[in-house]
């Protein structure tokens, strides 16, 4: 059985599919997932791994992170988000969890993301988008190397990265002891409400 969150996702995902008249088929072919796969994510069957979850949100032009805020965001009354009410999610394959500071919505179109990465995990994510998303990752505590197509970077506490999603991406935490780093990510495709 799948926790409540996981089955947020399932629900988000089919929707999603719904909105654009899919098929299963047509988004196994655009995603390079399987048809059963998708359809045993979609029914809450399994729980999707982070690498997965990239694959099907590059599909239909989101970002990882979009997946996990409300597709039609309620007016939020309070500018204060409690670390309760932030939804939190763990991969179920590297271990990884990641709790949604900041959801893009139409007025901000940004996601910040925090991860606490298991000491020798490893996960990739296979980007092959336009670049229309970009991301920051700001290694808070531990340490983490990032390879971004071609080209590794190690990095230490305090240091923070830049980078286009449009290559293969791979983090991986050398180190003895978890990782924490914070992810912050924006669309430069939609409207900048971030700039006067």
């Amino acid at each position: 059985m799948i926790d409540g969150v996981n089955l947020l996702l399932s629900e988000r995902l089919k929707i999603e599919r719904m909105a654009k008249g899919w098929s299963l088929a047509q988004l196994s072919e655009k995603s390079q997932v399987s048809r059963a796969m998708i359809s045993r994510i979609e029914r809450g069957e399994v729980s999707a791994t982070a690498s997965l979850l990239a694959k099907l949100a590059d599909a239909y032009g989101l970002a990882l992170a979009d997946l996990f805020a409300p597709r039609h965001p309620r007016n939020v009354v309070s500018p204060l988000r409690r670390r309760s009410e932030q939804t939190v999610w763990q991969d179920p394959s590297s271990g990884y969890s990641r709790r949604a500071i900041v959801n893009s919505a139409p007025s901000c179109p940004l996601n910040v993301v925090e991860i606490d990465f298991p000491a020798g995990a490893t996960v990739l994510f296979d980007h092959s988008g336009d670049g229309g998303q970009k991301q920051n990752v700001w290694l808070l505590e531990g340490s983490l190397r990032m390879t971004i197509g071609e080209d590794i970077y190690d990095m230490c506490p305090g240091d923070c990265l830049t980078m286009a999603l449009d290559r293969p991406l791979a983090f991986h935490n050398p180190g003895n002891r978890p990782a924490r780093y914070a992810v912050i990510l924006w669309s430069t495709t939609k409207p900048d409400a971030l700039t006067p």
